[in-house]
């Protein structure tokens, strides 16, 4: 790196050209990740594998603040929440009570995803692996396919 002001760092790359395209290193930014190997530069713009990180990290806080939760808490929702739907299904239910009965139902869903949510991942990761893996073997049925095929011309 060098310093090209004194408030602004570059990279001692940032002001070359691509030899492809004769283009700056900003165009070379656009370039296919393949082409960015080929010629020899690092791509520091591609932190895909990361875009999840702060999702997951949530999830996980989330799911250990509703596992705090006291059953005693847990049974106050559940009787608040069937008090506003007995209101509801009387038809008295003021617009206040029907965004706490929203709360309540959000808070309530928590508290399960927290008992239950490790599990389902857990699933929803294997139910990932075997979807990949059929997508796979029906990749290589037509690969075996097409080369059957060649083979008997």
């Amino acid at each position: 790196m060098r310093k090209s002001s004194a408030n602004q760092l570059a990279f001692d790359w940032a002001t070359e050209t691509n030899p492809d395209t004769g283009s700056s290193a900003g165009a070379l930014s656009e370039a296919p990740s393949q082409e960015r190997r080929r010629s020899g530069t690092v791509d520091f713009t591609r932190f895909d594998s990361y875009d999840q990180t702060y999702a997951v990290t949530a999830r996980l806080a989330g799911r250990i603040n509703a596992a705090s939760v006291s059953p005693q808490e847990h049974e106050n929702l559940l009787r608040k929440r069937q008090e506003l739907l007995d209101k509801k299904f009387a038809g008295k239910l003021t617009r206040e009570d029907g965004n706490k009965l929203e709360y309540i139902r959000w808070s309530l869903d928590r508290i399960e995803d927290a008992k239950h949510g490790n599990a389902l991942d857990y699933l929803e990761g294997r139910i990932s692996v075997y979807e990949q893996f059929l997508a796979d073997v029906r990749g290589l049925e037509a690969d075996l396919r097409d080369a059957s095929k060649r083979g008997r011309q």
